[in-house]
């Protein structure tokens, strides 16, 4: 079933910051310029933002917004090798909460001003999704509202609640840093089953998907790898391009904390994915 159709009011004012050349040396010797991207979010202040752009200037860039589980500024490291890549790499971190879908408007905002032309040098017409962990929840609920963009990264994202919540009860899953509370705060799910049902991806595939990619460990202590698996069934089910890769001893935040031939290879992955979809 698709997700309801909501209205979201254009942003305005939108600003960028004076260009800054930015480094990382781990996980990859990485360099881009970063600009800080500002704009009237529906009357607030919109969560911390960065445009990421390649050192040598380029035109028509293909856009990536990288949707990040937690402040954009400690995932620079993520973003400046994917800039350096060629691609115009949007990082934004929304704030954790389970009400999701303000925070998805504030994002819906940021594409609607990349469509329009409004980041310089890029292409408005090439948009693909990147998001981890919890934030894959965000790019899942984006791709059930708008399926309209190239190219979808998923990395050890939930994708079915209900079945995270039977494996919490049942003692096969023992989440750390008390991401327990997390789904308990959730409610039970057969006194709350709406609020389960309408994060968990998995029951919300729609055939008009872009290609997704699914990048997950089997070590990953916090999402169970078979989230992922769970999600590329019914991607297999209905046809949706994917590829589905799996990785035996990297952790759960992959591009931060797995090892170094985990992290190249992830990155590998990702730009061979977005390359090729973005050519077609």
């Amino acid at each position: 079933m698709p997700a309801q159709i909501r209205a979201v009011t254009p942003g305005q004012n939108l600003t960028l910051g004076e260009p800054a050349t930015r480094t990382c040396q781990n996980p990859i010797e990485s360099r881009a310029v970063r600009r800080t991207v500002t704009f009237d979010n529906a009357g607030r202040p919109n969560q911390t933002t960065f445009l990421y752009t390649p050192v040598e200037a380029a035109a028509d860039l293909p856009i990536l917004l990288a949707v990040y589980p937690g402040p954009a500024e400690g995932w620079e490291c993520a973003s400046l090798p994917l800039a350096q890549a060629g691609y115009a790499t949007l990082g934004i971190g929304p704030a954790y909460s389970f009400d999701l879908d303000t925070d998805i408007d504030e994002l819906e905002r940021l594409v609607d001003f990349a469509r329009r032309g409004r980041f310089p040098g890029t292409d408005g017409a090439r948009i693909a999704l990147l998001g981890g962990s919890y934030s894959g929840l965000h790019v899942q609920r984006m791709l059930q509202r708008d399926p309209d963009f190239v190219a979808a990264v998923l990395l050890g994202p939930p994708t079915d609640l209900f079945e995270m919540r039977r494996q919490l009860e049942s003692g096969e899953y023992i989440p750390p840093y008390g991401l327990d509370q997390a789904l308990i705060a959730l409610g039970l799910p057969h006194r709350q089953p709406g609020r389960y049902w309408q994060y968990s991806g998995a029951y919300h595939v729609q055939p008009d998907f872009p290609p997704i990619l699914l990048l997950h460990s089997r070590s990953d202590a916090v999402v169970p790898w078979q989230q992922s698996e769970l999600l590329a069934r019914e991607l297999a089910r209905l046809d949706v391009p994917h590829e589905t890769h799996f990785f035996e001893g990297a952790s759960h935040y992959l591009l931060d904390e797995g090892g170094q031939a985990d992290t190249v290879k992830i990155y590998e992955f990702t730009l061979n994915f977005l390359d090729q979809r973005m050519s077609e």
